[in-house]
């Protein structure tokens, strides 16, 4: 028996290969499948079946893009209108090899959500995991509001019954596996740690030491941001996402190529650290570090236009592709060949970007510089504190409340540590905005310094 791990960074997705014999299984597969081919041609087995635990909002789940290569059969719940795959039913057992798979309908993170629960008859009667989807995690349980705010009271309370008479019952002993580890926007309370059985999460867990009432009303107060982008996920989750074949190799181009393509619509997408943009970049280019591609590219690029790529290599490239193709993002214009070097070598214009020191920064308010500080975290971020005489603008925000934002004025954009303040910025200056700098290590330098000063 093999049950093997697959994590996705960034959106912190957990998939599953589980395989017996000549028979595999996967659970919840992403849409760059090669990892679990592999898995597959290394234990020389056949994956037969693929199971979704969701319909999910934020990635596009590969199930079709797996099936498309092995034959396997599509699963999952049949509550939502999905146009591909077959429905799972409540109870329903499944075979891989010799081991069994048991079905559980278990709603409230959405109306279909499933949990497959694994036997090994040859060892014992009792279960040994539960692949939970977003029901149940590490120290939290699953989002509520992803199915419209008037639903959202019955989700959780479909969830507080699914956790406490479907799941929980598998026993003290049973391992669970959910679909997301620490980092997920599905939740904001999972630890580092990913392992975890029924028993440690019945002990540690504190939504799970909840009254109906008090799990009912702790997730009615929850208040998470839901990235634009999840709506087309849901779509495309429901009809089922192109099928690839393989991941996109985007071309190399020349600076005129480059130039070519955004006047043909492209989105000219730099995944640089935040510094290197600063330093020098293509006027027009928006700045999101590669690392935060799968959480945050959804408020910044509409999967309409191709995207046009700036990397800092042939690896950074990959990543950034493969994070951009798990977001629904699979039109690519191309990248910049040689990257800024060629760009610069050939006379190109280029752009640059402030960047200020917390120093610098707190020297402008005590002047009293005529300043706006744009905070463009997370609420969940903000709620912990933040820079006094910041305005709130999630950086998801900025576009649609630019009239917000004067023009005639120094803009100093931050977030938690330098890179999604980066964006913010390159946003602005996108947008015609001139006076615009970057707070360096974002409100992790502030703080810092703040603390040295103090002493």
């Amino acid at each position: 028996m093999i049950v093997q791990k697959v994590r996705s960074e960034g959106i912190a997705h957990l998939s599953y290969f589980i395989g017996q014999g000549a028979d595999a299984a996967v659970i919840d597969p992403r849409r760059d499948i090669d990892e679990y081919l592999e898995l597959a041609a290394r234990n020389e087995m056949n994956i037969k079946l693929i199971l979704e635990t969701h319909r999910n909002e934020d990635y596009v789940v590969g199930s079709l893009e797996l099936a498309a290569a092995t034959g396997a059969k599509i699963l999952h719940g049949g509550q939502q209108f999905f146009k591909y795959g077959g429905e799972v039913k409540d109870g329903q057992e499944l075979m891989v090899g010799n081991l069994r798979i048991k079905a559980l309908h278990t709603p409230g993170h959405t109306a279909e959500s499933f949990s497959y629960v694994l036997y090994d008859p040859s060892s014992s009667s009792s279960p040994i995991m539960v692949f939970t989807g977003d029901a149940l995690m590490v120290n939290e349980v699953g989002r509520t509001d992803l199915m419209g705010a008037e639903a959202k009271e019955r989700a959780a309370s479909d969830l507080f019954d699914s956790i406490n008479n479907k799941i929980l019952p598998l026993g003290p002993q049973t391992i669970i596996c959910p679909a997301h580890g620490a980092g997920s926007v599905c939740a904001t309370q999972i630890v580092e740690r990913e392992e975890s059985t029924l028993g440690i999460e019945a002990m540690s867990n504190p939504m799970l030491r909840l009254s109906r009432p008090d799990f009912i009303s702790k997730k009615l107060g929850e208040s998470l941001e839901i990235s634009p982008i999840f709506r087309s996920m849901e779509v495309w989750n429901l009809e089922g996402a192109k099928v690839l074949g393989r991941l996109p190799s985007p071309q190399p181009l020349s600076p005129k190529e480059i130039k070519h393509a955004m006047v043909k619509g492209a989105f000219l997408l730099d995944v640089r650290q935040p510094y290197s943009f600063a330093g020098a970049h293509i006027p027009g280019a928006t700045n999101l570090y590669v690392d935060f591609l799968p959480v945050y590219s959804g408020y910044v690029i509409t999967p309409d236009r191709p995207i046009a790529l700036i990397a800092e290599g042939h690896c950074q490239l990959e990543q950034a592709v493969r994070y951009l193709v798990r977001q629904g993002y699979d039109s690519f214009a191309g990248y910049l060949r040689v990257g800024m070097d060629l760009w610069s070598k050939q006379g190109n214009e280029i752009a640059t970007m402030d960047m200020v020191t917390a120093k610098d920064l707190m020297a402008m308010i005590k002047r009293g510089d005529d300043i706006i500080i744009l905070d463009v975290r997370d609420k969940r971020e903000t709620a912990k504190g933040g820079i006094d005489e910041a305005k709130i603008l999630h950086l998801g925000e900025i576009q649609s409340r630019l009239a917000e934002v004067p023009k005639n004025k120094m803009i100093v954009t931050y977030c938690g540590s330098g890179f999604r303040g980066s964006c913010a910025a390159s946003l602005l200056l996108r947008n015609g905005y001139s006076k615009v700098a970057n707070l360096h290590g974002g409100y992790a330098a502030w703080q810092s310094y703040l603390q040295s000063s103090s002493r």
